[in-house]
């Protein structure tokens, strides 16, 4: 074996991401995943669980798989490669269980203009996600994968909708910026885009921008986090990467009616759902179970007449 094959046969190339040196500075125990090196907890688990019960907890998810597909035909696009994705509309996120038939891997569509999709999942669909946003058509839309050129970080707990009205001009009360909802906004001065996926009862925020302004979002969001009684958590300890989430599924309609149901969370195992009937004719039922992973969750569904 040559000295350039040997060199090669030791190349373990790990990503970091742009708050890395941050984590090591507040004692973060770094564990590689899905080549990545990202912090597992930052020195006790039963403080970052706490925090997040009862406070807010602040969680590094930079390394998910981000891409945004632009053009004309970007609904094309994404259905061709989410075939049985409910896509949403503008201003909305819906969520893709077990993507590209992984079991576990999830993918959450983020609208944010009718020519815009943003897709943001488990970190281990990247080439997945890759290879099936080619588009060879000649059509007008294209696809980019941002994975590396955002940085992102997850605020949840009962304090998070507080906390990012604080660094926010988002208007985050639960009527103006509900669950499954998307914008791009400003917080803490600097332009990002903010999704809000909730984790069963609890508020959940991500936030991505530049990798240029991770450090400084970071650091941000740290220092607001100790006035409201919170902290850094580490990857381990907030459930945010969908791993347990189950696509929920319609048992029952009648001609004439559709339902379109989106992942609103996981509570202790069991998914919760949201579901919105469109309706042209008359329904046998508002209410469908689901299936988790762990458990059974109920979808409560809400009516609303006529069909758009």
């Amino acid at each position: 074996m040559s000295i350039t094959a040997q060199n090669q046969a030791q190349f373990n190339p790990i990503r970091r991401s742009a708050m890395h040196h941050k984590h090591l500075l507040l004692g973060a125990l770094m564990v590689e995943r899905d080549g990545w090196q990202q912090p597992a907890h930052f020195g006790s688990a039963e403080a970052e669980a706490k925090h997040l019960r009862e406070a807010l907890g602040i969680c590094d998810i930079s390394p998910r798989a981000k891409f945004v597909i632009k053009g004309d035909q970007a609904e094309q696009l994404v259905s061709r490669v989410f075939p049985t994705a409910l896509i949403p509309d503008v201003g909305e996120i819906s969520v893709e269980a077990h993507a590209g038939g992984i079991h576990g891997a999830n993918a959450a569509l983020c609208r944010l203009a009718q020519d815009e999709i943003i897709c943001v999942a488990t970190t281990g669909l990247a080439t997945w996600l890759a290879d099936g946003l080619k588009d060879d058509s000649g059509q007008c839309v294209h696809s980019l994968d941002i994975s590396s050129a955002l940085a992102g970080v997850s605020i949840a707990g009962p304090q998070a909708s507080h906390l990012l009205a604080m660094l926010s001009e988002l208007n985050t009360s639960n009527a103006a910026f509900p669950n499954l909802r998307c914008a791009q906004s400003k917080f803490a001065d600097i332009h990002g885009t903010v999704l809000r996926i909730d984790i069963g009862d609890l508020p959940n925020y991500q936030l991505y921008v530049g990798r240029e302004f991770g450090e400084y979002l970071w650091d941000a969001l740290v220092e607001a986090a100790g006035v409201c009684g919170g902290g850094p958590v580490g990857f381990d300890d907030i459930a945010i990467d969908f791993h347990r989430v189950a696509r929920p599924q319609i048992l029952r309609h009648t001609p004439g009616c559709l339902e379109r149901s989106h992942v609103v969370g996981v509570d202790r195992g069991d998914l919760c759902f949201e579901s919105v009937f469109y309706v042209t004719g008359p329904i046998e039922t508002a209410a469908a179970p689901c299936v988790a992973e762990h458990g059974v969750g109920r979808g409560l569904g809400r009516i609303r007449a006529g069909c758009d």
